[in-house]
């Protein structure tokens, strides 16, 4: 038995997180794959949502697959279990891994392997261990290794099936007139995004054919801080968009805790602020800018450059991103496109024809609701002004069950000035967010560029 005294490192040798050391302590689990509870996590397709588990136990480093569709290897060989020692390598997916020992005294002398177990995969659909058999049971599905339970099926058809050249791996999220699905091109094996539309979105050959426009127009967009789209189109009944897939959290999931640090908050909405600055060189106008469509990368969220305090951090907030210091960005997302299909009528929460409401209420500017075809970018800045509103306090600027009497208040009512919610915000930051929510676009800021300048100021 190896000397428990010893404290070795997991080490990723190769793959994208190369690099990154894990400390092993005693009786402590280590979770590889691609779940954001795992370290890295691992964006690679190759590797289950909870791939492997890594564990010192009695000064000894014991790798136990998880019952994942792909393996795990040690030494190029397939195991169920094994005791590392000194110059194994350990692979999931296209991931290799190392365990660093402080000495070689404190190192086993042999690596102990057991055969890998033949339970089927953990669930991809809720994550959870899937008994012996139950794969095949009635109601389970699996595809190409991809297994599925009962419940999530029921719960989400679409997962383990294929839209077109997508394989739908588990449900993200879901709103009112689509479901966001994490999936694999099959070709490629790139992991994506794929936004899934109510069948009766595509009822009719108009919706249909502004949705295939909006698509050429999205096609367009390539920025940094914008989610790149790969494709979107027609399968059978259902109409889907293929975009990047980002990892992390938006912004209506960061603010649920409460208040962000006021630098985080100046971070993303400069990020932003860079997007708009491109969207409106190109005419295009988002109208529906809000928490849930602002992304943050979870190495974003994990790096200091997004998690330290306002004290910790006395650089530049903003110099980042597409022409700053090359941190993850933050990135807007449902530009047009899905917005095209609402524009059917079938969305009562936002639609984009000549007259009707635009965007989602609580965010919208007052023209959204009484002027809609003369609404430009500065509408594009006041809903921002609201997100970042959100972000720094908590609350949102106007909430009301009642959608006339929400209507009322983002037309007539001033919001309550940040300060006066949360006492770590700013004046220059309170400045920025209040200007940006002004009742008349002339008294905005007129441009992106120059709302982003008051925040570098």
């Amino acid at each position: 038995m190896a000397d428990s005294g010893a404290a070795p490192q997991l080490l990723i040798s190769s793959g994208e997180s190369a690099g990154k050391t894990f400390p092993l302590e005693e009786g402590k689990a280590l979770f590889l794959g691609r779940d954001p509870d795992c370290i890295g996590p691992l964006a690679d397709s190759k590797i289950s949502r909870r791939h492997c588990r890594i564990v010192l136990s009695g000064g000894n480093v014991i790798a136990e697959d998880l019952g994942s569709r792909n393996g795990t290897f040690v030494n190029e060989e397939r195991v169920g279990r094994a005791v590392l020692g000194p110059g194994d390598v350990l692979r999931v997916g296209r991931t290799q891994l190392l365990v660093r020992w402080p000495c070689e005294e404190g190192a086993p002398t042999s690596t102990v392997y057991e055969a890998p177990d033949t339970r089927p995969a953990a669930c991809e659909g809720c994550g959870k261990a899937m008994e012996r058999g139950i794969a095949g049971a009635p109601g389970a599905r699996r595809v190409e290794g991809l297994a599925v339970c009962p419940e999530c099926v029921t719960a989400s058809p679409l997962l383990g099936q294929r839209i077109s050249n997508f394989l739908v791996l588990w449900r993200v999220a879901e709103g009112g007139a689509s479901v966001l699905y994490r999936a694999i091109h099959t070709m490629t094996e790139v992991e994506l995004a794929l936004k899934v539309f109510r069948e009766d979105l595509a009822a009719t050959p108009k919706a249909v054919s502004r949705f295939l426009r909006e698509a050429r127009i999205a096609a367009r967009l390539s920025h940094p801080n914008i989610v790149r789209f790969y494709d979107a189109g027609q399968a059978g009944p259902v109409l889907y968009i293929a975009m990047e897939f980002v990892r992390g959290k938006d912004l209506a999931e960061l603010v649920q805790k409460g208040p962000l640090d006021p630098m985080l908050v100046r971070r993303v909405a400069a990020d932003i602020l860079r997007a708009l600055i491109y969207t409106d060189g190109l005419g295009i106008v988002h109208r529906d800018i809000k928490p849930g469509n602002i992304l943050v990368p979870q190495e974003a969220i994990d790096r200091s450059l997004y998690g330290r305090s306002s004290a910790e951090t006395a650089a530049d907030p903003t110099d980042h991103g597409a022409g700053g210091s090359g941190a993850v960005a933050a990135k807007l997302a449902d530009f047009n496109i899905s917005k095209a299909l609402r524009a059917s009528g079938a969305d009562t929460s936002t639609v984009t024809e000549a007259g009707s409401i635009v965007g989602t209420m609580m965010y919208m500017a007052p023209e959204q609701i009484t002027d809609v075809p003369n609404s430009d970018i500065r509408a594009d800045l006041y809903s921002l002004g609201a997100s970042i509103y959100e972000a720094a306090t908590g609350k949102r600027p106007f909430a009301h069950s009642v959608r006339s009497e929400l209507a009322r208040q983002i037309l007539k009512t001033p919001p309550i000035p940040p300060s006066k919610l949360c006492p770590l915000v700013s004046p220059a930051l309170e400045a920025v967010i209040l200007k940006a929510m002004a009742k008349k676009p002339e008294d905005r800021f007129q441009t992106p560029g120059d709302m982003l300048a008051a925040f570098l100021g």
